[in-house]
This record gives C-alpha cells, sequence and structure tokens, in this order.
C-alpha cells in the first residue's frame, strides 16, 4: 500500500470536481464506490478551582472516493487530503509502481495538490504454514522465544513494535509476531483464515516541510523506490535463507 498525503483540497468534495479525474483512472478503476468516514475533534480546557470550565466539541465529515477494479484486487482512495493504492495481488514492483504513476499523474493534473506532506508505502506478510516450525521461516533475532520448542507450539499471540529512524527523516515501523486470523480484511466473499500466522507488517514513510514535496510523479515515484529498497532490505533480512529458497529468485525483492 502507498499513501500520499497533502494539504487538504475541498474540491475533492464535490462530485463534479472529482469527474475528470474518475474519467482519467477509469481504465484501471472502473468501479466507484463512494463513502463518507466521519471524524469527530474535541477542544476543552479545564481550570483551577477559581476559573470556569469551557469545553466545545465539533465534528466534520470527509468525503472518501474509492476506485476499484472489477475483481476488487487493485482499489485507489481519493480524500481530501490524500491518496491511497492498494493490491491483494501484488506479484512484482515495477507493475505495482506503473499503475501508481498513472494515478498521480491524473492526480496531478485534475486535483493539483499543491504542499505534499507525507509518502509512505507498507506491506503487510501474513506467513503461513501447514507446521508450527517458525525458526525455519523467521530469523531468531526476530522470534525471541518463539524460536524455542516449548514456546513455539503452546503461545497463541507475540508481537512487538520496531521503530527505526533512518536517513533525510525517513522512519521504518515493524510490526511483527505471531497471530492468529488475518490482518488484511478478506473480500466480502471469501472465507476468512482461522489459523495462525506470522506477521511482518514493514511501513517506511517520510514528513516534509511544506515545499519540500512537489506532489507529481517523477519525485513521488523516487520516494517509493527509495522505500521498497529499504523494506526488501528489512523483508530479506527478517526471513531464513531455508524460507527464502521457497519464494524464488526474483530480481525485485517483495
Amino acid at each position: 500500500m502507498c499513501q500520499v498525503r497533502y494539504s487538504p483540497e475541498l474540491k475533492v468534495a464535490n462530485p463534479l470536481a472529482v469527474a475528470p479525474f474518475q474519467e482519467a483512472i477509469s481504465d484501471l478503476f472502473p468501479v466507484l464506490s463512494p463513502s463518507q468516514n466521519v471524524s469527530i475533534h474535541v477542544e476543552g480546557e479545564i481550570g483551577g478551582a477559581q476559573t470556569s470550565s469551557q469545553v466545545s466539541v465539533g465534528s466534520f465529515a470527509q468525503v472518501a472516493w474509492r476506485f476499484s477494479d472489477n475483481d476488487d484486487n487493485w482499489t485507489l482512495t481519493l480524500t481530501p487530503d490524500s491518496l491511497t493504492l492498494e493490491s491483494r495481488t501484488y506479484e512484482r514492483f515495477p507493475s505495482y509502481l506503473a499503475r501508481l504513476e498513472s494515478v498521480l499523474r491524473a492526480l496531478a493534473k485534475y486535483v493539483r495538490p499543491s504542499i505534499g506532506t507525507r509518502i509512505g508505502l507498507r506491506y503487510i506478510n501474513e506467513i503461513r504454514q501447514d507446521e508450527v516450525d517458525w525458526a525455519s521461516v523467521i530469523r531468531p533475532e526476530l522470534l525471541g522465544p518463539l524460536a524455542l520448542p516449548q514456546f513455539a507450539h503452546t503461545a497463541q499471540q507475540a508481537i512487538q513494535q520496531i521503530l527505526l529512524r533512518g536517513e533525510e527523516g525517513v522512519v521504518i515501523n515493524i510490526n511483527h509476531g505471531l497471530l492468529t486470523g488475518n490482518v488484511v480484511n478478506p473480500r466480502p466473499a471469501a472465507q476468512p483464515e482461522t489459523g495462525p500466522f506470522y506477521l511482518l507488517d514493514i511501513d517506511v514513510f517520510r514528513d516534509f516541510k511544506p515545499g519540500e514535496l512537489l506532489v507529481r510523479a517523477a519525485p513521488v515515484r523516487r520516494h517509493v523506490e527509495g522505500f521498497h529498497s529499504l523494506i526488501s532490505q528489512v523483508f530479506r533480512w527478517a526471513i531464513t535463507e531455508t524460507y527464502a529458497e521457497t519464494l524464488g529468485r526474483r530480481d525485485d525483492v517483495d
């Protein structure tokens, strides 16, 4: 999943303003499902005994336009302050990047965000296997107690977060561990998974100051390619050589 955030463009709430963007991406995302996310904002100030207390509650609704392909394998979500591209059938990074560039060109032409604020790239890996032998899949440095058979066969859940600071303000957020069921929501008609799996959720992002990020296909692509390289290195380090061999040889790391 890749998300590009920018300063709010209020015209995105207007269907007539979004129509040219929809037409530009219709070959890739022909299905439109408009939705509305409601956010609640609370402000308050509670003083001491000699002052009065005032609390005000305000609410606002943010429109989110959800575009998808016919099989619901690819999803594009447009809001006044973000564009998010998700895939259920990710195979190779170049094909994902090409689709991302297409929607970014449409965004730059028809929405025209003026100030980019953040770019993030996230891969959620649910690793499943028939036998409970996580030591053959995940490096012991990450597994911790789960590398021991007495823990591996009895543990129901073990989750950890690792937050790393990279160069130029890049943040690497790793959530990993043993879980049951699923993290990624299945399609409405699909049967959800119920068994244990090992989660490798790797999210790389960077916040930008006003004027640092031009929301155009070329500059965003360069950042996303760099983030992908970081995620690839983390993923390849996190898994064992034995498990890597089962994935096959790939020029671009998934």
